[in-house]
């Protein structure tokens, strides 16, 4: 039988009935429809986002990703020693436990990257999810409950990490940010800290920033409610844990300050802090410095004010902001150190730092629910300043995940064909020239040849018609034309100068050409046999 509300006395059963839609609802009922609200939010924007990375998902390698086809191809093929990939680094990054899980899912699914992409997305979905779980407890007010889903699987999927998600290179980053939230979660469920050990060492091996995992697991340790004994031991068993790993796994970082890897502190602890800021305000999407600067400083304010403004008994939503944030400043921190020597547009031009910057923006945005639940205005400006950053990054989103697709369409078709020379299938491919091994792994991606693509990218593989009748004329250009119009399909700095669809493109494309090889440019190394080609061009041609 249902009592009706106002028939109910208000001071003891106010929050045990309810009005929906004229009809008078227990608890229970209400349950349901959050449970169903969350379930339907969440899935629709995951699945938004899926559709829009199967969209612009393209099964071929590049890059980095051919290490995992070359260990592939050595272990199961060549039967080669497993233990010399046991100490394996790719620059600064032990690769054991990254360089595990790609192998073993290609050995399960065959050589291909699609498992892998697979595998980025169910990790960030995962985080999510497990956020939004833990978050959801501590709240409130029922449309924040709701909302909190698909929030967290917004910024667990920042367009400023389009990049990074479909690229399996960088899985081993994502590896590290499902830890991160693992572990933070998995302390606050058991009230231990030991519950965070298992991820804090597998993080160690997977990636130089995954050893910073044991560092937030010690700060969370100190955070935890409880006796000051046991949360000191634990963190400092957690803080020992970084030292011995920072000695062992990260000492790449401290070798010859000439060495790529090295950390390199010459610049200046100022200098390293401000390109560390511009780092943080890159989460928007930007490249102008003097607006990173200054969206970067928003970024830390905001964050400070509402850290001051924790309650002294914080909720176990709250320790896991602080920890998601903690670890994003400690990893900026990390790449300023190792990468500051390669200048802020270098950082900037894919935006290599955005899977650590990411959970600042996931940290902040709990911090603002969590005000909004206290009915707090700052809440709501906190929140809109970090889904400001969704909305400016999007664009960059878009661009970025159909420039990775139209690279790996041209470099499967032209890799495939067969009669390229091995540089240009190395350049194409973005390996490096030196290396031979693309050659070795490509009979293992065969079955991956012949994939439709789309029609731009048919459209710009062929030479255009200014540049085949230049071929037309004198056979001697077919060879320096050619190399020019590859080097053009693979570099998008020429792609957004100068774009496909104009029609003096190819005109422009030889004019930059010419300039450079008589200014003495740094040439693709495809492109330095030609520069005497180039060169010889007439003025204004």
């Amino acid at each position: 039988m249902t009592i009706p509300c106002k028939h109910v006395p208000r001071k003891v059963f106010h929050n045990l009935c309810i009005r929906f839609k004229g009809d008078h609802m227990f608890p229970s009922s209400r349950i349901h429809i959050e449970t169903f609200a969350s379930v339907i939010l969440a899935s629709v924007t995951a699945g938004a986002v899926a559709a829009f990375y199967y969209a612009h998902f393209f099964n071929w390698p590049l890059a980095e990703e051919y290490i995992y086809i070359s260990w592939y191809r050595i272990i199961f093929h060549e039967h080669g020693d497993l233990a010399q990939f046991l100490l394996a680094y790719q620059g600064p990054h032990p690769m054991v436990v990254v360089g595990g899980v790609a192998v073993g899912l290609l050995w399960l699914f065959g050589p291909g990257i699609t498992v892998l992409t697979i595998a980025n997305y169910l990790l960030m979905l995962a985080a999510a999810l497990l956020l939004a779980w833990r978050v959801s407890r501590d709240l409130h007010t029922a449309a924040l409950r709701a909302t909190i889903w698909p929030l967290m699987v917004i910024l667990c999927f920042h367009a400023i990490q389009t990049d990074s998600l479909l690229k399996p290179a960088d899985l081993g980053w994502l590896i590290v940010s499902f830890l991160l939230v693992v572990n933070a979660v998995a302390m606050e469920r058991f009230n231990t800290p030991l519950a965070a050990a298992p991820g804090a060492v597998i993080g160690a091996f997977c990636f130089a920033q995954g050893s910073l995992l044991s560092l937030i697991a010690a700060m969370h340790s100190l955070l935890m409610p409880g006796a000051l004994k046991a949360r000191t031991a634990g963190a400092a068993g957690f803080a020992t844990m970084f030292a011995a790993t920072a000695l062992f796994v990260i000492r790449k970082q401290f070798g010859p300050s000439d060495s790529m890897d090295a950390v390199d502190l010459r610049a200046g602890i100022v200098p390293l802090l401000v390109y560390g800021v511009d780092l943080l305000g890159s989460l928007f999407g930007t490249r102008s410095p003097a607006l990173l600067l200054v969206l970067g400083c928003g970024l830390l304010l905001t964050a400070a004010i509402l850290t001051l403004r924790l309650p002294r008994t914080m909720l176990p939503s709250d320790r896991i902001a602080l920890c998601l944030m903690g670890y994003a400043l400690l990893a900026v921190g990390m790449f300023a150190a190792g990468r500051y020597r390669f200048g802020l547009p270098w950082a900037l031009a894919r935006f290599h730092a955005a899977a650590f910057v990411a959970p600042f923006a996931t940290g902040l945005a709990i911090l603002a629910v969590r005000e909004m639940d206290r009915r707090e205005r700052i809440g709501w400006g906190a929140l809109a300043l970090v889904l400001a950053s969704v909305i400016s990054a999007l664009p960059y989103g878009f661009q970025r995940a159909g420039e990775s697709k139209q690279q790996r369409e041209a470099a499967m078709t032209l890799s495939c064909q067969g009669h390229l020379p091995p540089v240009m299938v190395r350049s194409l491919n973005g390996v490096p020239l030196e290396d031979p091994e693309v050659e070795d792994d490509l009979p293992d991606l065969r079955s991956l040849c012949g994939q439709p693509i789309s029609n731009r990218t048919k459209a710009m593989l062929p030479v255009p018609t200014a540049f085949a009748t230049r071929i037309a004329a004198d056979a001697s250009a077919q060879a320096p034309l050619e190399t020019l119009w590859l080097t053009y399909l693979h570099r998008f700095d020429l792609q957004q100068a100068m774009p496909f669809e104009r029609p003096d493109t190819p005109q422009r494309l030889l004019d930059w050409a010419r300039e450079e090889a008589r200014a003495g440019g740094t040439f693709h190394l495809s492109l330095k046999a030609h520069q005497a080609y180039l060169r010889a061009l007439p003025a204004g041609d």
